[in-house]
């Protein structure tokens, strides 16, 4: 199971965009439709340190995370790594690490739980 939260001010890289007709006297909104974002494509953008994720083919890329979610993270990383590594119950892994569940979903959660 994994968990990834992304901050209210998160906004998807493809929106729709209105463009003006200067041909007419009133102006109109035209949809720009994108295509979705694949994982493949995700990988191959540069390292930057950023994190990048891929929802449903849309883009979201999220600042690095505040002090306070970093010491709760590294405090839940220690009792998981109690609950599941020392019990031999499955791995636990900290970020950065890309899960991918299909071609258009791929996520960096903060802490990731694999069972044996």
């Amino acid at each position: 199971m994994t968990c990834t939260i992304l901050d209210a001010g998160s906004q998807a890289a493809h929106e729709p965009v209105n463009i003006p007709d200067t041909n007419q006297e009133d102006a109109f909104a035209m949809s720009v439709q994108t295509r979705l974002l694949t994982a493949d494509e995700l990988d191959q953008f540069p390292d930057d340190g950023k994190r990048c994720e891929i929802i449903a083919g849309e883009l979201y890329v999220t600042p690095a995370p505040a002090r306070q979610h970093q010491e709760l993270a590294v405090q839940l990383c220690y009792l998981l790594y109690q609950a599941v590594e020392l019990t031999g119950w499955g791995k636990v892994f900290f970020a950065p690490v890309d899960v991918r569940f299909s071609t258009h979903h791929q996520v960096q959660p903060d802490l990731l739980v694999i069972r044996k």
